[in-house]
C-alpha cells in the first residue's frame, strides 16, 4: 500500500455570483473569459495545456474547468466564462503545484462543457465506471463492550480485481468526527439517536493504493455517533464514501463516486 499525504483540496475561496440559473446572452458577447468588460483568454494567451474540462459527478451533466494562469498574489473571483451564449461565474481561485495561479468554472450541462472545452482546444474528462471488485466489510474491534466505553469499528477493504486501486482517505475529518463514514443504528427495534455532527471544513487526506489480493483498513470510533447507554444488540449500518482514482497518478481527479456499505452487529454489556 502506498500512501502520500497532501491537502485534499487547493480552493482558497467560493462564490455563487446571482442565481444558480445561467442567463442568456446578448448575441454580440463573444466566447470567452471576461473580467468586468475586459476579454481575458487573449491577453493571457491560455491554450489546451492550461485547461481542463472533467465531470464532477457519475452522471456526467456536472462539470469543472480549471485554467492556469500567471500567478496572481490575491486571488479574485471577478470572471465570468461566456460559451454559446451563456455565462458561468468563477467559482474558486487557488494555487496550481507548478506556482501558477488557478481559476475554476462550474459549468451545468453536458453541451455547455464540450463547447467550453472546444473554444479551448481540450478534450472534456467524462467519468464511467472503471471496473474495480472490491469487498467490503465493517465489524466491531472488539466481540463485547460495557456501557461507557468508547465502541470501536474496523472497515476492511479487499481488492479483488486484477488492477490495482486508489482512492483518497480522510478531507472531512476537520469537524467533531470523521464524515467520510455515515453510520445509522438500532437497539430494541428504535431508532438509536445521532448525537454528533457531520459538518466539517475538510482537513488532510492521503492518497491510497491497495493492489490486487491486498487489503486496506482503518478504525472509526462509533461513539461519535451514537451513545451505547444502554445494554443489548445494536443493529448498526456502515458506509464509507469512497472517490476511486487513477492509481498511476497522486493527483485529485475522481474516477468515479460511490459507497461501501456493511451491517454489523455490536454487543454491549452492563458495567461490572
Amino acid at each position: 500500500m502506498i500512501a502520500r499525504t497532501r491537502f485534499a483540496s487547493i480552493l482558497v475561496a467560493a462564490l455563487l455570483v446571482g442565481s444558480l440559473g445561467v442567463p442568456t446572452l446578448a448575441a454580440q458577447e463573444p466566447n470567452g473569459i471576461y473580467a468586468k468588460q475586459e476579454r481575458l483568454d487573449r491577453r493571457l494567451a491560455v491554450g489546451p495545456s492550461n485547461v481542463e474540462v472533467f465531470a464532477v459527478d457519475n452522471a456526467n451533466t456536472r462539470f469543472q474547468m480549471w485554467i492556469e494562469v500567471p500567478h496572481e498574489p490575491e486571488p479574485h473571483l471577478n470572471r465570468v466564462l461566456v460559451v454559446g451564449g451563456k455565462r458561468f461565474p468563477q467559482t474558486s481561485a487557488g494555487s496550481s503545484r507548478n506556482g501558477l495561479s488557478q481559476w475554476g468554472f462550474r459549468i451545468d450541462g453536458r453541451e455547455a462543457a464540450e463547447f467550453a472545452a472546444r473554444l479551448f482546444g481540450t478534450p472534456v474528462r467524462k467519468r464511467e465506471h472503471p471496473g474495480n471488485r472490491l469487498r467490503v466489510q465493517f465489524e466491531p474491534v472488539e466481540a463485547q463492550y460495557r456501557v461507557g466505553e468508547a465502541v470501536k469499528a474496523q472497515l476492511r477493504i479487499m481488492n479483488l480485481g486484477a488492477q490495482p486501486i486508489a482512492f483518497l482517505q480522510g478531507g472531512q475529518n476537520r469537524g467533531q468526527r470523521d464524515s467520510q463514514y455515515h453510520f445509522s443504528a438500532r437497539h430494541d427495534f428504535k431508532q438509536v439517536a445521532d448525537h454528533g455532527s457531520s459538518l466539517n471544513f475538510g482537513g488532510l487526506a492521503a492518497h491510497r493504493v491497495v493492489a490486487p489480493g491486498e487489503e486496506f483498513t482503518a478504525e472509526v470510533d462509533l461513539s461519535d455517533w451514537f451513545a451505547f447507554d444502554e445494554p443489548g444488540s445494536y443493529e448498526v449500518l456502515g458506509s464509507w464514501q469512497i472517490q476511486l482514482l487513477d492509481p498511476g497518478h497522486d493527483e485529485f481527479r475522481p474516477l468515479w463516486d460511490d459507497w461501501l456499505t456493511d451491517d454489523f452487529v455490536v454487543e454491549v454489556a452492563r458495567r461490572p
